[in-house]
């Protein structure tokens, strides 16, 4: 009953008090021979399975299931659990602003024109132990990504340079389009400007904080009047 009424309380914008902890997504990522026990008997070794749910404890048991196309470097066999957060900027094209969010979560990260790599390089130095990575469209309903993967291909980025991702320590599962709804619909979000970013997907807690950010600037101080100007106040003032 709690966590129907805290699930309740977010959609209705109930007034959120920012002291409180937030409702939060919890993800468990499960690949290799964490994951074998799980996996369906046509499941190709390249597909990750995905687990997730809000307020709830434990998303093998509670959480709504999809599968994503595992890296085919990087880390291979993992099974972790731990809260998911938007990464900001959410492409992660740079490395994240919002590392205090990041660290000891997955990141969710939108794919664009930086390369796959260097977002799951970005978020890894941000303190992330795994990243989402949600297509944009380009990928089909099965994952056939193209040139940037397939279950076929062994997974994502099976053209990388292997040198490039030796730095990679944590997994990283790319999901399609209509499974990042699926998710972003469970997470508690804000639209904001962000600045030299546009408009991003933000926790409450990080809009506010932006927000607080812009309101503690002091305001501008006026210009000294100029001594004409002075002699007119005061004539305004004598009359």
């Amino acid at each position: 009953m709690r966590r129907l009424a805290l699930l309740v309380a977010a959609l209705c914008g109930g007034g959120a008090d920012l002291d409180a902890p937030m409702p939060m997504l919890k993800v468990t990522l499960h690949h290799g021979a964490a994951d074998k026990r799980y996996a369906p008997p046509d499941a190709h070794e390249s597909l990750a399975r995905i687990e997730f749910c809000a307020y709830c404890e434990d998303p093998h048991t509670e959480g709504s299931l999809a599968r994503g196309l595992t890296a085919l470097q990087g880390a291979r066999d993992y099974k972790i659990t731990s809260k998911l957060v938007y990464a900001l900027p959410n492409d992660a094209s740079t490395k994240p602003m919002n590392a205090d969010e990041l660290t000891g979560n997955v990141a969710l990260v939108h794919r664009s024109a930086t390369p796959l790599v260097q977002k799951i390089l970005h978020a890894q130095e941000a303190g992330a132990v795994g990243v989402v990575l949600v297509d944009d469209g380009r990928c089909e309903s099965d994952l056939n990504c193209g040139r940037i993967g397939s279950a076929r291909l062994g997974g994502f980025a099976p053209r990388d340079d292997p040198s490039s991702w030796r730095l990679v320590k944590i997994p990283s599962v790319l999901v399609s389009q209509e499974t990042g709804k699926r998710i972003r619909r469970l997470m508690p979000l804000e639209h904001f400007e962000v600045p030299k970013l546009g408009t991003q997907w933000v926790s409450p807690r990080s809009a506010a904080s932006h927000k607080r950010r812009r309101g503690a600037r002091p305001p501008a101080r006026p210009p000294e009047p100029t001594r004409p100007a002075r002699r007119r106040r005061r004539q305004r003032e004598e009359l």
